[in-house]
């Protein structure tokens, strides 16, 4: 279980960075 807990961490902590970059950019263009 704690090997999926960590990996589910290593997955959605670069997805919420990406996200957030995602986010940032189309503000920025409108």
């Amino acid at each position: 279980v704690a090997d999926m807990g960590s990996r589910a961490l290593a997955i959605s902590l670069p997805f919420s960075c990406v996200l957030g970059l995602l986010s940032s950019m189309i503000s920025s263009t409108m």
